[in-house]
């Protein structure tokens, strides 16, 4: 139905019957849904049309007995609104479509009461899996998850017990003050369990015989619920009539507060008239409205859509404020401003997701828009995200000045795509959630930082269930989180991590890496590249356009500047035919260099800084600073300049180049920094020093998991020794781990017996090409064909030995280095993204230079595996010892450090002179 519909309103040769069903959609994006395309309305249309006749089916309206208006008027007797929008969508075009009667027939022999699960509950499962079969990219487009019933059952017993513990209401949900509303409430779980728990304690207190009237005043005047896609509405109704005799043993309410609306809609938009037939849906909308405007409510709780880059999906809250900031308690609209932090505007991006702007929405309704009762509760399932992330340092400080108290309730403690007995909410589901409960009460002081208490959850599915049915707001395993204003929403950690400074106060420049926007122009051999490069100048321009992948930053007329150090290209990619720009090898993952066609025309983001300070002295810093880093070092070196996800693959990250210029002679460093250090330690520091001593530090598996709960917040603390021979241990095994990192190209060795050479990085450690790989391998199998007897690698024909486990093992933050090494340099890799069919070129065969970069992998890592226990020796020294902390460089003014430092360096003038390698 859905394709039948989009077929007839884009139809351009329209038939009178067409031309209906356009102006239908007209009238429903006026309506209901402003911005609402030709595609969506013809989704929406199918789900209406379907869930309509599955609601009349469930209500003993026999379907084939009736006309579609017959249906539409019986069903409007207990679902107004579904019923009007039902005769609405049917009239005048329900002839055209062929598909509204089979969908008639099939529904009325369906038998819906052989479902494995309670009657209650049959239509959200139901819809669950209808909608993950019938169309899963609008499943995850819109962020439409089911919560399972226990957690939402959790989450309302624990607001309840909020209301009467905190802001005095004895009866919690069952108090007459208390207003509730879910903006997103899909098919009505929430909803359904605060009627149950108002049904128990009215029960409870007064007497089963008392449940009918205090339900009824529950639904009709105090429980709302919106919700933009009609389906689940549709099940919502479905779900909540049902449970009315079956569970609470209730009539129905002849009056409910559903609303079939956009919470995040704009409710002073004037929006027009359309006269009768959408009377119904008319009021509705403005009830919906007037709710969002003039409703005090005191909770909102809910599971919002998760859905990431949602921008422009919500203006009325993503408009930024306009002239002179107002006070945040008189904020007369919700604004994301409020949840920005200075001086990060780098992660803003990031706030663009939906379940900010609904929790944007919540707080603003509780806890500002009615000032004459600013107590009250918000409770979300959120991305973990909000608890650690940079990103949300503001947000984090919003819910700390404007409530009391705040619960963290983190689900998925093991990480990004956990293993799948530990997700609560099923197999499908493999990001990691919280709940977040803050509240505000009459007493609050937006100068007094929020009491917020954290715990996690760990072990199986059943496991967290089972803890949250037993979780209250006082009690054991709750830990207080620190109380700065904007710090994670974490215990305090251990007390060298709270008192060592960061990564960014000891190099305050940061970038994020090249991003290309495609995955063609990087490549294991630079032959490789140039193949595709002749494939992409013989096509036409029009299969040009496909193969480039043209984006809003580059198209094939883009018109750019050379990237640093390179020559100005003489035509856009449309019209050029010479060959391609020499490729250089640049820091594609950690330990893994690969090879790029240096044209500025082809990176979506090049960061031309970046490659301005490139040189055969340069080292950059890669860390991962916007997710925790799991295992492996904490920190990966190179002297290449990386991709954005070069430390594990995933997520992005931060690069801090050691140097400013391309000399060397400018530290990305203060002299002040430098000055201190000398002066306390009794040495002469340089630059050089202090990175080669933070790879010592930072470099290894020990520091990963001496810190693992305070890497949860993401970023990187330096704990600085202020013992000298301590600080000269550190330089010893820092030169060395800079060395094997950029495979032995950059050496800050003064005594010189780290030879600068790539071969004495392969000599060194034994490791040999036993028989050759004579051919490449079609594909490799997820686990590595390894003898650890004879510690024989297997690489197709090929062997390599004496490679360790742990060589073998060896992981950043999740990436297996060698496993990923070898799987790009496959005929087919496994996993690999794929955005062009310039991709679809890939190596042919195995060379000798490639025997070589695998010899000289498996010698850094096994430098690397070697150098493991000494460094885990001197943390431990280290942090057991005499320490220069955060603090003590604040007194003497080391930090913080001038904004100015923070800044990329001034560009250099445009020329086409060659750096080395290029």
């Amino acid at each position: 139905m859905k394709d039948e519909v989009h077929a007839a309103i884009t139809d351009p040769l329209k038939k009178r019957s067409q031309m209906r069903l356009a102006l239908l959609a007209d009238d429903w994006r006026d309506l209901l849904f402003p911005g609402l395309d030709n595609e969506r309305f013809a989704d929406a249309f199918a789900q209406t049309i379907t869930f309509a006749l599955l609601l009349a089916r469930v209500d003993g309206i026999h379907l084939l007995g009736e006309t579609y208006y017959g249906i539409a008027q019986k069903l409007g007797k207990r679902h107004l609104l579904m019923g009007q929008a039902f005769a609405v969508l049917t009239s005048g075009v329900d002839d055209e479509l062929d598909t509204i009667e089979t969908l008639r027939r099939v529904i009325d022999v369906a038998e819906l009461n052989d479902l494995d699960v309670t009657p209650a509950d049959a239509y959200a499962y139901l819809y669950e899996r209808f909608l993950a079969t019938y169309d899963p990219v609008l499943r995850k487009d819109t962020g439409s998850y089911y919560t399972p019933i226990d957690v939402a059952s959790h989450m309302v017993r624990f607001v309840d017990e909020v209301l009467q513990e905190h802001l005095g209401k004895e009866w919690g949900f069952a108090d007459d003050e208390v207003v509730i509303v879910d903006p997103a409430m899909g098919t009505g779980t929430f909803l359904v369990e605060v009627i149950s728990a108002v049904a128990d304690r009215v029960g409870d207190k007064l007497g089963p015989g008392t449940r009918e009237d205090f339900v009824h005043d529950l639904v009709s005047k105090r429980l709302i619920g919106f919700e933009i896609q009609v389906a689940p509405y549709a099940v919502a109704e479905l779900r909540i009539h049902g449970s009315f005799k079956t569970r609470f043993q209730v009539e129905t309410p002849p009056k409910a507060r559903r609303f079939l609306t956009d919470a995040l809609a704009d409710p002073n938009h004037v929006q027009r008239k359309l006269g009768a037939p959408y009377r119904v849906m008319e009021e509705a909308r403005d009830e919906a409205n007037d709710i969002k405007l003039k409703v005090p409510v005191m909770v909102v709780i809910g599971n919002p859509p998760h859905v990431e880059n949602a921008k422009g999906r919500a203006p009325w809250i993503e408009h930024p404020r306009r002239g002179t900031s107002m006070p945040r308690s008189i904020a007369s609209r919700p604004s994301i401003d409020e949840f920005r932090a200075e001086g990060l505007g780098r992660y803003e991006s990031d706030l663009h997701g939906m379940p900010w702007y609904f929790l944007r929405w919540a707080a603003w309704k509780v806890f500002e828009a009615e000032q004459r009762m600013p107590a009250g509760v918000v409770a979300f399932i959120v991305p973990s995200s909000v608890i650690r992330s940079r990103a949300f340092s503001g947000l984090r400080e919003y819910l700390r000045r404007k409530c009391k108290v705040g619960w963290v309730i983190e689900l998925t403690p093991e990480g990004n795509r956990p293993p799948m007995p530990t997700r609560i909410f099923g197999p499908d589901v493999g990001r990691q959630l919280s709940i977040l409960i803050f509240a505000n009460t009459d007493c609050s002081d937006e100068e007094e930082a929020a009491d917020v208490r954290y715990i996690e959850l760990t072990g199986t599915r059943e496991e967290k269930r089972s803890a949250l049915e037993v979780l209250k707001t006082a009690g054991p395993g709750w830990q207080r989180c620190n109380s700065e204003w904007q710090a994670a929403f974490l215990p305090a950690g251990d007390p060298v991590w709270t008192s060592s400074p960061s990564l960014g106060d000891l190099m305050p420049w940061r970038s994020r890496g090249i991003t290309p926007g495609r995955t063609w122009v990087y490549a294991p051999t630079a032959d490789l590249l140039h193949d595709r490069w002749r494939a992409f100048l013989a096509a036409p321009t029009r299969e040009r356009r496909e193969l480039f992948r043209e984006s809003r930053d580059r198209t094939l007329h883009s018109k750019v500047k050379p990237l640093p150090g390179f020559p100005q290209a003489h035509r856009p990619l449309a019209e050029e035919f010479i060959d391609c720009p020499e490729p250089i090898q640049v820091a594609y993952r950690s330990f893994d260099r690969q090879w790029i066609i240096p044209d500025n025309r082809l990176l979506v983001m090049a960061r031309p800084p970046l490659w301005q300070v490139r040189s055969e002295h340069q080292i950059y810093v890669s860390e991962q600073d916007a997710h925790q880093v799991e295992d492996g070092p904490a920190l990966t070196f190179t002297g290449l300049i990386p991709d954005l996800h070069h430390f594990c693959g995933w997520g992005g990250g931060g690069v801090r180049p050691l140097w400013r210029d391309q000399a060397g002679d400018v530290p990305n460093m203060t002299g002040t920094l430098l000055d201190h250090l000398s002066s306390v330690l009794g040495l002469s520091i340089s630059a050089s020093d202090v990175v080669a001593y933070i790879a010592a530090v930072t470099a290894h598996p020990g520091y990963t998991r001496r810190f693992k709960y305070e890497l949860r917040q993401p970023g990187v603390r330096i704990p600085i020794t202020a013992a000298p021979t301590a600080w000269n241990d550190a330089l010893t095994i820092g030169h060395e781990v800079i060395w094997l990192h950029t495979y032995g190209s950059r050496i800050t060795d003064p005594t010189m017996t780290l030879k600068r050479s790539e071969r004495a990085v392969v000599e060194r450690f034994g490791i040999k090409c036993m028989t050759p790989v004579r051919s490449l391998p079609e594909q490799i199998s997820e686990r590595l064909a390894y003898d650890p007897e004879t510690q024989t690698l297997y690489v197709g024909n090929g062997a390599f030995a004496s490679v360790r486990q742990e060589v073998i093992d060896y992981t950043v933050s999740g990436r297996r280095i060698v496993w990923r090494w070898l799987n790009d340099r496959t005929a087919r890799p496994r996993n690999k993204r794929r955005t062009s069919e310039l991709d679809d070129i890939t190596l042919t065969a195995w060379s000798h230079n490639l025997t070589f970069e695998f010899l000289a992998l498996l010698s850094v890592l096994t430098g690397c595996v070697l150098l493991h226990p000494k460094q885990e020796q001197l943390l431990d020294e280290i942090c057991a010892g005499p320490l220069i902390s955060s603090s003590a460089l604040e007194d003497v003014g080391v930090l913080p450090v001038p904004q100015a430092t923070t800044k990329p360096p001034s560009s250099a003038p445009s020329n086409s002179s060659s750096l080395p390698g290029s």
